[in-house]
């Protein structure tokens, strides 16, 4: 069966020109009308060419995640991961906070900073409530925004915490699982590569 000169496809005129097939694109696909056929062809996408693209997504992934940790690193600026909800709802669990270091001097009533960790547990970002010199060092006072009561511990005066700038919401859970398949994520890049 011979299609006729002109096909309606999609809404989209083609009209065969001089005898030759004519080439509809249609979204993502061409769509090849083959002359005398009477039959639509439609390319399929392979094995190789979609390992190839997914490749090529997580590596740019990868390198823009490389270039914001390595430019934050160089302004002194660190990221974590919150993993509690004692500061809902102002830090939700699971974002990201950026800070920057400052000297504990220069904290004021109302700042977020982190808590550095204490043997086995893990740092704390809190509210600080007050901080008061007590010779050469200072007496913080901290409480999450969710919390009813807060926590009371000292640094050395001439020391820095990190006090964050930034919050990242809903972020945090993706990265720790990155962080926690790295290896596995790396290889699959070099073996797809």
């Amino acid at each position: 069966r011979h299609l006729p000169d002109v096909y309606e496809l999609r809404g989209a005129v083609v009209q065969e020109q001089e005898g030759l097939a004519g080439e509809l694109l249609a979204g993502e696909a061409a769509l090849h009308l083959q002359e005398g056929a009477g039959e639509l062809e439609v390319p399929q996408v392979g094995g190789a060419e979609l390992c190839d693209v997914v490749g090529l997504g997580v590596t740019v992934l990868l390198s823009i995640v490389l270039l914001a940790v390595l430019g934050g690193a160089m302004l002194g600026l660190q990221a974590a991961v919150v993993r509690s909800g004692s500061m809902t709802p102002t830090i939700a669990q699971g974002s990201v906070v950026v800070s920057e270091s400052v000297p504990v001097s220069s904290l004021r009533p109302g700042d977020v900073v982190t808590r550095p960790a204490e043997g086995a547990a893990e740092p704390v970002t809190h509210r600080l409530v007050s901080a008061t010199r007590q010779g050469d060092t200072y007496l913080m006072q901290t409480r999450g925004d969710a919390n009813e009561s807060g926590e009371t511990w000292t640094v050395p005066a001439d020391s820095t915490l990190p006090r964050i700038r930034w919050v990242v919401p809903s972020i945090g859970d993706g990265i720790a699982v990155l962080r926690s398949h790295l290896v596995l994520v790396l290889g699959l890049v070099v073996i797809g590569g």
